[in-house]
């Protein structure tokens, strides 16, 4: 747990000092929008359990930038997370907010209200707190493939916080 509390106090210290530093170069204009998301497969299998964890992941998302650099939208979060013959799914929605630092580099904040269903259940709700660092690799003015760290401080009744790397594509349409 220790390990856990550290890696977060230093991913928000490095957080607090990107959103200090001045970008030397506008990255973003106001007035464009970004268009994109992530998709991903885990699978975790602890010692003596009979079963895998499968979860299969896919975010869109959109996103404004009302300034230069500093881009506002909305994350939707689509998953199915299976062991053996029980499964659920997990709808969720949320806003985030995104400013680039230094030409590519980002960090992304955002929070994701989340409904799980379960077999013949009634739905659970959570809040997570998503954080993130990342960077935009350009391949041209209008598309981009953006490796990140992410950082989850996950709600609910279990308060299970993930940390993991994720890629995902966004399309920028009226970026200069």
């Amino acid at each position: 747990m220790k390990t856990i509390n550290n890696v977060l106090a230093t991913a928000l210290c490095l957080m607090g000092l990107l959103f200090t530093v001045q970008s030397q170069a506008q990255t973003v204009n106001a007035g464009a929008w970004m268009l994109g998301g992530l998709a991903g497969f885990e699978s975790s299998k602890a010692d003596g359990a009979d079963d895998a964890v499968n979860t299969i992941l896919i975010n869109p998302n959109i996103g404004y930038f009302v300034i230069d650099n500093l881009g506002i939208g909305l994350n939707l979060g689509f998953a199915n997370i299976s062991a053996g013959d029980v499964s659920t799914n997990v709808l969720g929605v949320g806003p985030y907010a995104r400013y680039y630092v230094f030409q590519g580099l980002f960090p992304q904040v955002g929070i994701m209200y989340n409904s799980t269903k379960f077999e013949d259940e009634d739905a659970v709700t959570s809040t997570d707190i998503n954080l993130g660092v990342g960077y935009s690799f350009f391949l041209n003015n209008s598309v981009a493939v953006e490796p990140m760290l992410a950082y989850t401080i996950g709600g609910g009744d279990d308060k299970v916080n993930t940390f993991g790397l994720m890629i995902g594509v966004q399309a920028f349409l009226g970026r200069n």
